[in-house]
């Protein structure tokens, strides 16, 4: 009997110890890295000597520690503004540097003063403000190789990584190999052959949806979108956007694919297309084996927010 009170007592607590279990929070992460949250301005009618303020939280939605950069301008002195904001220092009206960790916010505060003056008719002031920070996208592909006698068709298929989270991404077409044509039909390899280049291209998007307005073009600064590879390597005599670092003149090497400095030595406007093709620079092992490539790029996000505050004459 008392061992039965026992086991009886043992399932309780089990069952109850499973409720209250606490549900950990999972957290989302977004494309849209950096936004502002909670966003306020005391009074857009304020009057002559009165004050009003622009206020807001910086967030990071990303999966990585970010540095967010506020810049206050197009404010005129005479308003008396005074920025401040947490986790940086104040430099004239930008709050530099911010750092924020992944779901963390920062305050962001700019109070004005009205000027002490007789007005007849209200005074619009147009303040504006940017939202900027630097951003590292990652993407890769694996390509099937074949020897083109032990096989002359792949097992595996083309496949690409996931998407780095951010607002710009990149994505990779499957390769392009010979096309021929067999009893009137047109096949394409997407797959490499060995001692037969094939082209693999990729495309750059945005996709990130601003709290504001992003300045046009949108790019990738020159020499801030690099390759590297396994397997395989910048073909010699075939076309390949990505260049030496040193030389943007030379086709890249396998030290420079080693060393991050296989780049594409222009600025990319978004969307925009990249293209290399590529050798085999490995044996493939019973017939085939897998190729990888692997794109990084850097880039600085920006967008532009204004609000409009309207001093009001005094009431009569």
């Amino acid at each position: 009997m008392k061992r039965k009170i026992v086991i009886f007592l043992l399932a309780i607590i089990i069952i109850f110890s499973g409720c209250i279990t606490p549900n950990t929070p999972k957290f989302q992460y977004s494309n849209n890295i950096v936004t502002i949250e909670n966003y306020n301005v005391l009074t857009t009618n304020p009057y002559p000597g009165s004050s009003t303020s622009i206020s807001f939280w910086v967030k990071n939605n990303g999966d990585k520690i970010v540095y967010v950069t506020v810049d206050f301008f197009n404010v005129p002195n005479n308003l008396n503004p005074v920025l401040s904001c947490e986790g940086s220092v104040v430099q004239g009206l930008k709050c530099e540097n911010i750092k924020i960790e992944p779901f963390d916010l920062k305050p962001v505060k700019l109070d004005l003063t009205m000027p002490k003056q007789d007005i007849l008719s209200p005074i619009p002031y147009t303040i504006a403000f940017s939202i900027s920070y630097n951003w590292n996208g990652y993407r890769s592909a694996n390509i099937p190789i074949i020897d083109g006698i032990t096989k002359t068709q792949p097992t595996s298929q083309f496949s690409e990584s996931q998407a780095s989270y951010g607002p710009i991404t990149v994505n990779f077409y499957p390769p392009v190999g010979r096309t021929y044509k067999k009893d009137n039909q047109v096949i394409t390899e997407h797959w490499g052959v060995v001692g037969r280049p094939f082209e693999v291209k990729m495309r750059f998007t945005h996709i990130g949806n601003p709290q504001g307005i992003i300045e046009q073009p949108l790019i990738i600064p020159k020499d801030s979108i690099s390759i590297n590879s396994i397997n395989i390597a910048p073909a010699k005599d075939v076309y390949c956007a990505f260049r030496k670092l040193s030389d943007s003149s030379q086709a890249c090497d396998q030290s420079d694919l080693n060393s991050g400095n296989c780049v594409y030595p222009r600025d990319l406007e978004l969307p925009g297309e990249l293209v290399c093709n590529f050798n085999t620079v490995a044996q493939p092992v019973s017939g085939e084996l897998v190729g990888i490539v692997s794109v990084n790029y850097t880039y600085t996000y920006r967008f532009v927010r204004t609000e409009t505050i309207i001093e009001q004459p005094p009431p009569k």
